[in-house]
């Protein structure tokens, strides 16, 4: 897990890039000294297919249930608010006052949380496939707040912005000005929670740049899906098989043909086809292995 973090460390004059700088900058403070190792408790349910849920110790939450339950690969992370983190109480059980700052501030703080969960789940920011925010004012200018502050957020980690439903609500949990919960990839199995990297330096402004690998091939169809080799040989030789048959019908309605002859025909042609994608399934067999 890499950050890039000119936008927290500031440009090489010392001006800030972001005016917001300053207050990110106290929360990400606060937060790393606390989690830097985490520990987690993990539950797993008895059901017909294993559903893990995990708690972070020391970790704010809402409702007293986990901060997240992990099956078939997804990270399914429970409701937050920017609340503060305490240093005294282990079980993140007691109601913690909201950070200072307003929407910014509560935005920040939640990424910050899920951040955390995610780590006791055996995956980081970049894992995440989509996120659900309740908010109990959509003016532009609360809109805007969030916006700036989630985008900060992402930039931090240099990953893209995942996909965000944002929907009103008529209150939160202690008036809180922001809820985000999301969902997330991870490994099938894991064992221990990912550590807490150090920021690094990064020169010049912030962006947001593709990682390698972001736009998937098409295939043929244009659907996002790659066909398998073998797969795409056999339907090609199909369609060549159909074509050839519909071209002795027609030969035989015009020239009037044998029907017998035309039988000898499609046989020999059935038969190439055969040793055709045998040949072709002894290749790939020879590439793979």
């Amino acid at each position: 897990m890499r950050y890039d973090t000119g936008i927290v460390n500031g440009a090489k004059d010392g001006t800030c890039l972001w005016p917001e700088e300053e207050l990110f900058r106290e929360l990400r403070a606060e937060l790393e000294g606390r989690f830097q190792d985490l520990q987690t408790d993990v539950a797993v349910s008895n059901g017909s297919r294993p559903v893990r849920h995990i708690s972070v110790l020391g970790l704010p939450r809402i409702g007293g249930g986990a901060h997240a339950s992990v099956a078939d690969g997804n990270v399914h992370i429970a409701a937050v608010v920017g609340s503060e983190v305490s240093f005294d109480q282990p079980g993140g059980s007691l109601p913690l006052p909201l950070v200072r700052g307003g929407v910014q501030a509560q935005t920040y703080r939640c990424c910050q949380l899920i951040e955390q969960v995610l780590r006791g789940c055996n995956a980081s920011w970049g894992d995440l496939a989509c996120l659900r925010v309740h908010m109990p004012n959509l003016e532009d200018t609360t809109l805007e707040d969030f916006r700036l502050a989630a985008d900060f957020f992402f930039q931090e980690r240099g990953c893209p912005a995942v996909a965000t439903s944002v929907v009103g609500c008529s209150q939160l949990w202690r008036s809180a000005a922001v809820q985000i919960e999301g969902t997330a990839v991870c490994p099938e199995s894991f064992d221990q929670p990912q550590r807490m990297l150090p920021f690094t330096e990064f020169q010049g402004p912030p962006g947001l740049p593709l990682p390698s690998g972001w736009a998937a091939p098409l295939s043929a169809g244009g659907k996002g899906e790659t066909q398998h080799p073998l797969r795409l040989a056999v339907a090609t030789a199909t369609e060549v098989i159909f074509i050839l048959i519909l071209v002795v019908l027609l030969l035989f309605a015009v020239f009037e043909v044998s029907f017998i002859l035309i039988l000898v025909v499609l046989l020999l042609f059935a038969v190439f086809e055969v040793i055709f994608i045998l040949i072709l399934v002894v290749l790939l067999l020879f590439a793979v292995f």
